[in-house]
Protein backbone atom coordinates (compact mmCIF):
# COMPACT_ATOMS: atom_id res chain seq x y z
CA UNK A 1 0.00 0.00 0.00
CA UNK A 2 1.14 3.17 -1.03
CA UNK A 3 1.94 6.03 1.67
CA UNK A 4 0.51 9.56 1.25
CA UNK A 5 3.18 10.83 3.48
CA UNK A 6 7.17 11.56 2.06
CA UNK A 7 9.36 9.88 4.61
CA UNK A 8 10.67 12.48 6.57
CA UNK A 9 13.91 10.45 8.07
CA UNK A 10 15.01 9.82 4.44
CA UNK A 11 14.26 13.58 3.64
CA UNK A 12 15.97 14.22 6.82
CA UNK A 13 19.35 12.53 6.15
CA UNK A 14 19.51 13.72 2.58
CA UNK A 15 18.83 17.52 3.67
CA UNK A 16 21.44 17.72 6.92
CA UNK A 17 24.78 17.53 4.41
CA UNK A 18 23.47 19.81 1.95
CA UNK A 19 22.62 21.80 4.96
CA UNK A 20 25.62 21.61 6.66
CA UNK A 21 27.84 22.45 3.60
CA UNK A 22 25.49 25.70 2.90
CA UNK A 23 26.54 26.54 6.33
CA UNK A 24 30.05 26.64 6.11
CA UNK A 25 30.15 27.98 2.49
CA UNK A 26 27.97 31.24 4.24
CA UNK A 27 30.40 30.99 6.69
CA UNK A 28 33.78 30.89 4.24
CA UNK A 29 31.93 34.08 2.69
CA UNK A 30 31.57 35.99 5.81
CA UNK A 31 35.42 35.17 6.67
CA UNK A 32 36.96 35.86 3.23
CA UNK A 33 34.62 38.98 2.19
CA UNK A 34 37.01 41.59 3.12
CA UNK A 35 39.96 39.79 1.34
CA UNK A 36 37.59 39.47 -1.48
CA UNK A 37 36.94 43.09 -1.74
CA UNK A 38 40.26 44.20 -1.67
CA UNK A 39 40.74 41.66 -4.23
CA UNK A 40 37.23 43.78 -6.14
CA UNK A 41 39.11 47.07 -5.69
CA UNK A 42 42.55 46.05 -6.93
CA UNK A 43 41.03 44.51 -9.99
CA UNK A 44 39.21 47.93 -10.11
CA UNK A 45 41.82 50.27 -9.92
CA UNK A 46 44.25 48.47 -12.80
CA UNK A 47 40.56 48.07 -15.12
CA UNK A 48 39.29 51.86 -14.44
CA UNK A 49 41.94 53.54 -12.44
CA UNK A 50 41.81 55.17 -9.00
CA UNK A 51 38.11 55.52 -8.10
CA UNK A 52 37.54 57.45 -4.49
CA UNK A 53 35.87 56.35 -2.05
CA UNK A 54 32.92 57.30 -0.88
CA UNK A 55 30.84 56.41 2.94
CA UNK A 56 28.66 53.93 0.49
CA UNK A 57 31.39 52.09 -0.63
CA UNK A 58 32.91 51.67 1.88
CA UNK A 59 30.02 49.45 3.47
CA UNK A 60 30.74 46.32 0.81
CA UNK A 61 34.27 46.20 3.67
CA UNK A 62 33.01 44.18 6.80
CA UNK A 63 36.29 45.14 8.53
CA UNK A 64 40.05 45.31 7.16
CA UNK A 65 41.91 42.15 7.05
CA UNK A 66 45.12 43.69 9.03
CA UNK A 67 42.43 45.25 11.65
CA UNK A 68 43.72 43.34 14.57
CA UNK A 69 40.65 41.72 16.86
CA UNK A 70 38.84 42.71 19.98
CA UNK A 71 41.08 41.26 22.71
CA UNK A 72 38.00 41.61 25.20
CA UNK A 73 35.71 39.57 22.85
CA UNK A 74 38.82 37.41 22.29
CA UNK A 75 39.11 37.23 26.18
CA UNK A 76 35.42 36.62 27.05
CA UNK A 77 34.93 33.69 24.30
CA UNK A 78 37.71 32.28 26.08
CA UNK A 79 36.72 32.71 29.35
CA UNK A 80 33.14 31.17 28.49
CA UNK A 81 34.81 28.01 26.77
CA UNK A 82 36.86 27.41 29.75
CA UNK A 83 33.75 27.35 32.27
CA UNK A 84 31.96 25.15 30.20
CA UNK A 85 34.22 22.81 30.19
CA UNK A 86 34.28 22.61 33.79
CA UNK A 87 30.74 22.70 34.50
CA UNK A 88 30.67 19.83 32.05
CA UNK A 89 33.67 17.87 34.06
CA UNK A 90 31.31 18.63 37.58
CA UNK A 91 28.46 17.18 36.05
CA UNK A 92 29.96 13.75 34.88
CA UNK A 93 31.43 13.24 37.99
CA UNK A 94 28.26 14.36 39.60
CA UNK A 95 25.66 12.30 37.96
CA UNK A 96 27.52 8.95 37.23
CA UNK A 97 29.34 8.66 40.48
CA UNK A 98 27.48 9.33 42.93
CA UNK A 99 26.88 5.69 44.81
CA UNK A 100 23.42 4.35 45.25
CA UNK A 101 21.59 4.21 48.61
CA UNK A 102 20.23 1.35 48.82
CA UNK A 103 23.41 0.02 46.76
CA UNK A 104 25.52 1.50 49.49
CA UNK A 105 23.59 -0.44 52.42
CA UNK A 106 23.18 -3.83 50.34
CA UNK A 107 26.55 -4.12 49.16
CA UNK A 108 28.68 -2.39 51.32
CA UNK A 109 26.64 -2.62 54.82
CA UNK A 110 25.77 1.22 55.14
CA UNK A 111 28.91 2.48 55.04
CA UNK A 112 29.55 5.47 52.63
CA UNK A 113 33.42 6.03 52.22
CA UNK A 114 33.81 2.36 51.59
CA UNK A 115 31.39 2.55 48.66
CA UNK A 116 32.95 5.72 47.65
CA UNK A 117 36.53 4.08 47.59
CA UNK A 118 34.95 1.91 44.52
CA UNK A 119 34.58 5.54 42.51
CA UNK A 120 38.43 6.33 43.53
CA UNK A 121 40.01 6.37 39.70
CA UNK A 122 36.92 8.37 38.54
CA UNK A 123 37.62 10.97 41.06
CA UNK A 124 41.51 10.80 40.31
CA UNK A 125 40.47 11.49 36.23
CA UNK A 126 38.42 14.50 37.26
CA UNK A 127 40.54 16.19 39.78
CA UNK A 128 43.49 15.69 36.85
CA UNK A 129 41.24 17.21 34.47
CA UNK A 130 39.91 19.82 36.39
CA UNK A 131 43.47 20.98 38.14
CA UNK A 132 44.69 20.65 33.86
CA UNK A 133 41.47 23.32 32.70
CA UNK A 134 42.42 25.71 36.08
CA UNK A 135 46.23 25.85 34.66
CA UNK A 136 45.49 26.45 31.11
CA UNK A 137 42.95 28.95 32.42
CA UNK A 138 45.81 30.97 34.25
CA UNK A 139 48.36 30.31 31.43
CA UNK A 140 46.13 31.82 29.38
CA UNK A 141 44.86 34.85 31.88
CA UNK A 142 48.50 35.51 32.76
CA UNK A 143 49.63 35.54 28.59
CA UNK A 144 46.79 38.21 28.14
CA UNK A 145 48.01 40.42 30.58
CA UNK A 146 50.72 41.28 28.62
CA UNK A 147 48.94 41.39 25.52
CA UNK A 148 47.57 44.89 23.83
CA UNK A 149 46.77 43.77 20.60
CA UNK A 150 44.99 40.48 19.05
CA UNK A 151 46.08 39.35 15.57
CA UNK A 152 43.99 37.36 13.72
CA UNK A 153 46.48 34.52 13.39
CA UNK A 154 46.21 34.66 17.34
CA UNK A 155 42.82 34.33 17.49
CA UNK A 156 42.92 31.56 14.79
CA UNK A 157 45.29 29.57 17.06
CA UNK A 158 43.30 30.72 20.56
CA UNK A 159 40.78 28.98 18.64
CA UNK A 160 42.36 26.00 17.76
CA UNK A 161 43.46 25.93 21.64
CA UNK A 162 40.53 26.23 23.05
CA UNK A 163 39.05 23.34 20.34
CA UNK A 164 41.03 20.86 22.38
CA UNK A 165 40.55 22.23 25.67
CA UNK A 166 36.80 21.67 24.82
CA UNK A 167 37.97 17.88 24.58
CA UNK A 168 39.09 17.62 27.99
CA UNK A 169 35.17 16.13 29.45
CA UNK A 170 36.26 13.29 26.52
CA UNK A 171 39.77 12.81 28.09
CA UNK A 172 38.15 12.26 31.18
CA UNK A 173 35.45 9.75 30.19
CA UNK A 174 37.87 7.75 28.41
CA UNK A 175 40.31 7.88 31.33
CA UNK A 176 38.13 5.84 33.71
CA UNK A 177 35.83 4.33 31.24
CA UNK A 178 38.09 1.14 30.33
CA UNK A 179 39.45 -1.68 32.80
CA UNK A 180 42.32 -0.90 34.31
CA UNK A 181 45.89 -2.17 33.50
CA UNK A 182 44.13 -2.87 29.70
CA UNK A 183 45.27 -1.92 26.11
CA UNK A 184 42.05 0.27 25.99
CA UNK A 185 43.18 1.94 29.13
CA UNK A 186 46.92 2.83 27.94
CA UNK A 187 45.59 4.26 24.71
CA UNK A 188 42.72 6.28 26.43
CA UNK A 189 45.72 7.77 28.57
CA UNK A 190 47.63 8.37 25.56
CA UNK A 191 44.99 10.26 23.50
CA UNK A 192 43.82 12.52 26.72
CA UNK A 193 47.77 13.32 27.10
CA UNK A 194 47.75 14.31 23.17
CA UNK A 195 44.69 16.34 23.60
CA UNK A 196 46.26 18.21 26.61
CA UNK A 197 49.32 18.64 24.76
CA UNK A 198 48.25 20.31 21.34
CA UNK A 199 46.23 22.57 23.67
CA UNK A 200 49.05 23.98 25.43
CA UNK A 201 51.16 23.87 22.40
CA UNK A 202 48.76 26.27 20.67
CA UNK A 203 48.96 28.52 23.68
CA UNK A 204 52.63 28.45 23.23
CA UNK A 205 52.58 29.19 19.36
CA UNK A 206 50.15 32.39 21.07
CA UNK A 207 53.28 34.07 22.82
CA UNK A 208 55.43 32.95 19.92
CA UNK A 209 53.81 35.08 17.51
CA UNK A 210 53.09 37.73 19.97
CA UNK A 211 56.86 38.00 20.40
CA UNK A 212 57.34 37.99 16.92
CA UNK A 213 54.98 40.91 16.25
CA UNK A 214 56.00 42.40 19.97
CA UNK A 215 55.68 46.16 18.77
CA UNK A 216 51.80 45.53 18.13
CA UNK A 217 50.93 43.30 20.32
CA UNK A 218 53.39 43.38 23.47
CA UNK A 219 53.34 45.69 26.44
CA UNK A 220 56.51 47.75 26.41
CA UNK A 221 57.99 46.33 29.59
CA UNK A 222 57.23 43.03 28.17
CA UNK A 223 59.25 44.13 25.24
CA UNK A 224 61.91 45.58 27.49
CA UNK A 225 62.52 42.65 29.95
CA UNK A 226 62.82 40.19 26.76
CA UNK A 227 65.73 41.90 25.57
CA UNK A 228 67.19 42.04 28.45
CA UNK A 229 66.75 38.46 28.80
CA UNK A 230 67.97 37.62 24.93
CA UNK A 231 71.16 39.79 26.14
CA UNK A 232 72.12 38.23 29.25
CA UNK A 233 70.93 34.65 27.76
CA UNK A 234 73.47 35.96 24.90
CA UNK A 235 76.59 36.82 27.66
CA UNK A 236 75.74 33.60 29.26
CA UNK A 237 75.97 31.32 26.25
CA UNK A 238 78.19 33.16 23.56
CA UNK A 239 80.38 35.73 25.96
CA UNK A 240 82.91 36.12 23.09
CA UNK A 241 80.20 37.42 20.88
CA UNK A 242 78.60 39.85 23.34
CA UNK A 243 79.63 43.62 24.57
CA UNK A 244 78.16 44.82 27.18
CA UNK A 245 78.25 48.15 26.37
CA UNK A 246 75.03 46.98 23.92
CA UNK A 247 72.96 45.92 26.75
CA UNK A 248 71.59 49.08 27.35
CA UNK A 249 71.46 49.87 23.74
CA UNK A 250 69.17 46.47 23.40
CA UNK A 251 66.84 48.23 26.16
CA UNK A 252 66.17 50.99 23.84
CA UNK A 253 62.42 50.34 22.13
CA UNK A 254 64.23 52.17 18.98
CA UNK A 255 66.08 48.85 18.30
CA UNK A 256 65.42 45.74 16.47
CA UNK A 257 61.89 43.92 16.71
CA UNK A 258 62.59 40.35 18.22
CA UNK A 259 62.51 38.39 15.06
CA UNK A 260 65.81 40.28 13.76
CA UNK A 261 67.30 40.09 17.33
CA UNK A 262 66.60 36.17 17.78
CA UNK A 263 68.24 36.26 14.28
Amino acid sequence: MHCPYPDRSSTHLTASPLTLFQSYVLLAIVIFLPYISQCVKWCCSKAVGHVEETPDSMLFYTYLPNEPLSKDRVEAFSDGVYAIVATLLILDICEDNVPDPTVVQKQFGGNLVTALKVYGPEYLAYFGSFVTVGLLWFVHHSLFLHVIKVTRFMGLLNTFSLSFIGGLPLAYQLTHEFPRNSYNELEAIQISCVIIFFAGIFQLAIWVVALYNERETLHPYVRLLVRVGLALLRLIFCPDRTNPRTLVEEEDETTLPFNALVT
